[in-house]
Order: C-alpha cells, then structure tokens, then sequence
C-alpha cells in the first residue's frame, strides 16, 4: 500500500473518508501504518462520532502571472475551481505543463487528476511556503526541498506560465458532509485523541463500573425499549431499570444524548422528547390534538417539553370540558374535577442505526464538487452542514471579529459586543450566489455588493439563519421607501429595530444592492428603469447620491453572514437647558379707593351672561374580562378570551 494510492482514495470520496471505508482496499492496520507516517499528508478528523482521514498537503498555487520560476503551480485559481471563463487570462490552464509536473512530482501528487489537486488545494490554507534553499521545518516534521531539475533531467526549468484558454472539464467528485454530533460525555476514542465518547447512534447508554464509565453492548436494544412509554425495564443483558436507572447489582446507569437546539445542522440526529399520558396499564397516549381537529392552541410534545425546559412546576389546560393539572416535578396528571390522577411519561422517539446511516448518505450527497468555488474562503469547510445551518464562534482575536467590532463601533460604541458568530448555511449561500450571478449577466457587469446592518428580535435569530430574513416571516420594519427588507449602511441605524432589552441581536448581511434608485412608500417591488418596463431596478434607498438606508425586495439578494449579539444601555434622555428667567416685578399698586358716603348709591359691574356647563363626559365602556386560567401559555396573555378559562381544548 503506496501513500499516493490512499490520498487517491481519499480525493475519490471529495478529499475524507471513513477509515472503515478504506478496509476494502487493504488490512486497516497496514492503511494506519502509511497514515501514521505520513502526518504532513493525512490529518484524522472526528465528525458525528466518527473516524474520517482527509488528505491534505502544502501545495500552493502562484499568485504572479509572468512568474519565472517558484515552487507552487502555476495555475489560475478561477480555473481549479471550475469557474473560469476569461479567454484573456494570464494565468496557466494548463496543470500538465512541464513546469507543473515537477511541481506535482516535489509533493508526490503525479497521477492525480484535475478535480482530485483541486480538492487537495482548497480544503484548507496551506501553510507558509518554506524558503528555496535548504531544508525548513513545518511544525514538527521537516521538509527537504531539491533544487528544480536541470536540462539535462527528463523534467523542464521553471519557465512563465504559459497563456491558455480554459478548455471544458467537468468534476464528479463529491466532497462528503457529515453532521458534527456533539455530546458532554467523558470517554475517548484511541484514534485521534478526541476527548468525547463516540457512538454511531445519537444516544449512548452507559454503566458505572466503579469510578469510571462503559458502554452497554447492547445500546440500540436498551434505547428501543427505553422509547417505548409503555415499559419501565429493559430485559436484556444487562438489565435496565429506567425508574431507578439502575443496572445488575444497583450499578448506576445513565442515557447520553445530543441536545435539541431549534433549526440547527443535526436536526433529524438530535434527541426530540415525546410526551405520553396513561390510558390504561400498557396504552399510553401521545399529547398531540386529534388529527381529524388539528388546532395551534392544542397541547403537544412540543409545547410541554419547552415548558418543561424551562421549569414550569405545572401546568393548568383543558380537555373537552374537563380541566387538568399537569404536574411537571411528580409526572402526574390530575383531573381538577374528579381529582383522578394518570401517570405522565417523557421518552426520546427512537432513531436507529439504520436512520442514522439515511441521514449521513443524504448529507454526502448535498455538495458537488462545482460547488467548492462557491464556497467563501473564510468558512470552516469541516463544518459544512447538508442541511440547516452552523453557527460559528469567532474568536475576539480573530481577524474576522475585529473587521465585524470595528464596523460596528463606528456608530454603536456605547454598546458592548459580547459574541460575533459566523453563519454558514448551503442553501442559502446558493441561492446568494445564483441571485448574483442572474444579476451580473443581465446587468452585464458585476453587482454591487455591501455589508449592511439588519437589526433583528430576538424570538427571529434561529428563522434566520434557517430560511433567511424575509419581512413577510419577521414582518415590516418600515414603509417609507417601500414593502421590503430595511437595512442600514449604520449599525445604530438598525439598533432602532432590535429588541429594546439589555441583550440585543444584529445581523451584518451580505447584499446584493447592485443598481438601486429612491424607494416610495406605494413600491411592493423595485421599479422599472425605462418606460418599456422591461428592466427593474435591484433595490430602493432613501437618497441616491449618499445612501444609507436599503430595501431589498428579493430575499436571494441577502446572505446573513453574521450575527451580533450585544448590550446597550438605554440612551439618557437629554437634560432641557432651562433658560433663566427674569425677576418678576410686582405690578403697580392701584391708588386707594375713596370711601364713599353711605347716603350715595355704589356703581356696580354689569352681569356675567350665564353660560350653562358642558354636558359631563360619557361613562368609559367597561374593561373587557382577561383571561382568568393559570395555564401560563401565549394565548392567555389575550386581552379578551370567551372560553371562559379554559384556553385548550384537545
């Protein structure tokens, strides 16, 4: 087994595999063995609980046209990626040349074909080029670089790239995407040194063996009856008892899962709770609403585990005209009428191995080799999702979050920025770059592009990253320049729009503005840019010359490719300058009267005509009744509610 023929394995499946994938080619041992002794070729990865190998190396390409002589290939980036079509470029298209060859021979790369170094390439940055003379260490394993070869070699000097027209190729490699399961559990895997416990089901069950912890042999059996409401043991070997958790001689036991967070990348692997009610001894009824009355206000699994998440002690809801207590500490369901009670059980809905294996064929499939060009350089590519999103922790040194800091800080420094995370969704960088590229074609030239400020509630930060900001899911923010999505060149400008909490959320998009004209209150789409009314403008602004506000009307226009969260004080309101006043000065006392003689009549003032008093003001209509229950759920927050109390019925 030769190190060329795994890193052509590997670049088969899209540059990682499974080492389980690669026993069909030689013993596994022998495989590790030519993986272990080449670590500058080979880096072991842990993904969804799984061993992957992925090929990688320290080619490069050059970045000078008319380079004379280096040692990267002399190749047009556009051209590996599959999307050069510039007949004048003057980079080479030509990866066989006699120059590249022996570049490809350096890094024992003779062989592979086009779309397998492209992969190599761009999977990661490569690290930095050693000098030309003598051997340089990279880490811990040293690289000897040979001088280029002499005329009297089979291979020719370095000579400049050699102009060429892109010639049509086409890739049919797929580069895999597997779904990163992530788990709090303490067990390790030999290979690799990943410091989680490893399971290809999203769960794993496990027994104390005096300090430490092992895994059950029969997992996925333990798990099926586990799901079932109606059991309390497993039989197997070992038994389980699930009241007590509880193996053979008290052993304790515990179930470890993947947690549940709402549209993210896993969400067909993650654990999902099912909530049940008993009927009878061995029938157990699912809260759900009947299917022939489906109804938003009925009681689901859903709604209870979120209570339940939260840590409702109880819950008050009703059923046809009874009324129950849901009891969240005992599992106990009481009638409030009869003061019957029924035990409540919370189990996970089973997913087998089988399932999982679905899933992860489904998430390989997801990306095409033609894509890797449209992948941005600064994304994580080992956290590609196939479907849904990842959010990405920037680090605050990270130059990606010092570039996010300063644009915001230039007109939002009073608040404080407490995390920066990267936003990588496929399907709508796709439809970005689609947008884009209808765009530039029929404008004839490229789009104008603009980081822009959207700032956001917080209840519409995972809608987001899901589906994308869209005004018809997270409603209008403004009018005035027409029925679209606002964005603001200013970070204070979209601060208006957040949540008016200490805790706030900003998105920083990418946007597709390209030609835009002034927005009017009356425009549902942007307007045509002629009278035949053949060509629409991209987008509206508040002022043409010196814009600062953006309506999109398209939501393909928008990439979020940042989410800001952050602390703002409330703005103090301005002190009124009161403006000093004069002295007032008593006003002139008038003479005395002249007492005059009782005898001579007195003048009197004429009287007031008399005008009746307004008629008093009508009585204020009566307050309408709020909802009265103790059911603690959105709807009983209504001002008016005439179901008398009883605000769920299933």
């Amino acid at each position: 087994m030769e190190k060329t023929d795994v890193v052509r394995a590997i670049c088969s499946k899209g540059g990682m595999i499974l080492y389980e994938d690669l026993e069909t080619m030689a013993p596994l041992q022998e495989i590790k063995s030519v993986i272990a002794q080449n670590p500058d070729t080979f880096a072991n990865v842990c993904l969804g609980g799984r061993m992957f190998v992925r090929a990688r190396c320290s080619l490069s390409l050059c970045k000078t046209p008319d380079c004379a002589g280096c040692y990267s290939l002399h190749m047009c980036e556009d051209y590996m990626l599959g999307n050069c079509e510039d007949p004048r470029c003057p980079y080479s298209h030509d990866l066989y040349s006699p120059y590249n060859l022996w570049v490809l021979n350096q890094h024992d790369l003779i062989g592979l074909k086009e779309h397998e170094i492209a992969i190599l390439l761009f999977q990661d940055e490569p690290p930095p080029h050693p000098p030309p003379e003598g051997p340089q260490t990279w880490g811990e394993h040293p690289q000897t670089w040979v001088d280029p070869p002499t005329s009297s070699q089979p291979l020719a000097t370095p000579q400049p790239a050699p102009r060429r027209v892109r010639p049509p190729t086409g890739a049919d490699t797929a580069l895999p995407v597997h779904t990163h399961v992530t788990t709090n559990l303490d067990a390790t895997l030999p290979l690799g040194r990943c410091g989680k416990a490893h399971s290809r089901v999203p769960y794993l069950w496990q027994r104390r063996d005096g300090k430490a912890w092992s895994a059950l042999p029969n997992n996925e059996a333990v798990e099926r009856d586990y799901c079932n409401p109606a059991k309390t043991k497993h039989a197997g070997t070992p038994p389980v008892d699930f009241d007590l958790m509880q193996s053979s001689g008290s052993a304790e036991v515990r179930r470890l899962s993947v947690t549940s967070p709402t549209f993210h990348t896993a969400s067909e692997l993650v654990t999902r709770w099912a909530w049940y009610w008993e009927l009878t001894e061995d029938q157990w009824i699912e809260y759900q609403p009947p299917e022939d009355k489906p109804s938003k206000l009925a009681i689901t699994s859903e709604k209870l585990e979120q209570k339940y998440q939260k840590g409702v002690q109880s819950l008050k809801f009703a059923r046809g005209e009874s009324v129950y207590i849901l009891d969240f500490v005992d599992f106990l369901q009481t009638n409030m009428a009869t003061d019957m009670k029924r035990l409540v059980r919370r189990r996970p809905v089973f997913v087998s191995q089988a399932d999982v294996q679905n899933v992860s064929e489904k998430y390989s499939r997801r990306i095409q080799p033609n894509f890797l060009s449209s992948i941005p350089e600064h994304w994580d590519r080992s956290l590609l999702p196939g479907t849904g999103y990842e959010r990405i922790k920037l680090v605050p040194s990270s130059q990606e979050h010092r570039n996010v800091l300063h644009k915001f800080n230039l007109t939002l420094g009073r608040c404080a920025v407490t995390s920066v995370e990267k936003v990588q969704n496929l399907k709508l960088w796709r439809f970005f770059m689609l947008q884009k590229n209808q765009m530039k074609n029929e404008a004839g030239r490229d789009v104008s592009i603009k980081q822009l400020f959207h700032g956001v509630e917080s209840d519409y930060v995972d809608t987001i990253c899901h589906v994308n900001i869209d005004w018809r899911v997270s409603g209008l923010q403004d009018t005035r320049f027409g029925k679209g999505s606002y964005f603001g060149r200013d970070a204070s400008y979209a601060n208006k729009y957040a949540d008016k909490q200490e805790v706030r959320f900003m998105f920083l998009c990418q946007v597709l503005v390209g030609v835009y004209t002034v927005g009017h209150s009356t425009y549902n789409t942007p307007p045509f840019k002629d009278d035949k009314k053949t060509v629409s403008f991209d987008s509206c602004v508040d002022d043409v010359t010196q814009p600062s506000t953006y309506v999109i009307f398209e939501r393909n226009q928008i990439y979020p490719e940042y989410l800001i969260q952050y602390t703002c004080e409330p703005e103090a309101l301005p002190t009124p300058q009161l403006q000093p006043q004069p002295t007032p000065q008593s006003p002139p006392q008038p003479p005395p009267a002249q007492v005059q003689p009782l005898y001579e009549p007195l003048s009197l003032r004429q009287p007031r005509p008399f005008v009746p008093p307004p008629p008093p003001p009508p009585p204020p209509p009566a307050p309408k009744p709020r909802c009265d229950c103790d059911c603690d759920l959105d709807c009983c927050d209504w001002d008016y509610c005439d179901c008398g109390g009883l605000c769920f019925r299933l």
